[in-house]
């Protein structure tokens, strides 16, 4: 038993209170990230009555779409963004349109498979034009917030 006060975790180190509570604010924040796609799909189902599984794939064309945005244009990171999301859904509203309409009226089979379908062209769409190797936006670092004694990154 460690003498410091904390909770030894299978020889890893000591499992205070604040590294407890400082893994459920990570936590949170990942969540949060997570709960955008999920709402996503959420709310196409519930609206459209079939899951479109390519809703993750749509956030990551328009990832993509603002990197190659924020290198051509010369604005603000910010303005770049809110353009990168109206095309985006301007593209999303494109694809519902012109492919998926058709298929609706076909029961709830069709639009699942299609869903996939563009699922798995939009992936190969994204490692056509940007490949396999990791992107990053050219942001300057910025420190973590503190929240009380928590770090939030």
């Amino acid at each position: 038993m460690p003498l410091s006060g904390g909770i030894s975790f299978f020889g890893r180190g000591l499992l205070t209170i604040h590294s407890i509570a400082q893994y459920f604010i990570s936590g949170i924040v990942t969540a949060s990230i997570l709960c955008l796609p999920a709402g996503g799909v959420t709310l196409i189902y519930g609206v459209l009555r079939y899951p479109n599984f390519a809703v993750g794939e749509l956030m990551t064309v328009g990832a993509y779409l603002t990197l190659l945005l924020a290198g051509l244009l010369p604005i603000p990171f910010v303005m770049v963004a809110f353009i990168s999301m109206t095309l985006t859904g301007l593209i999303t509203m494109g694809i519902d349109q012109t492919v998926f309409r058709r298929v609706r009226k076909g029961g709830i089979l069709p639009p699942i498979l299609l869903s996939v379908g563009l699922m798995l062209f939009l992936q190969n769409i994204v490692r056509f034009f940007w490949g396999n190797d990791f992107r990053q936006f050219d942001v300057p670092l910025i420190r973590p917030y503190q929240f009380f004694d928590f770090s939030i990154t």
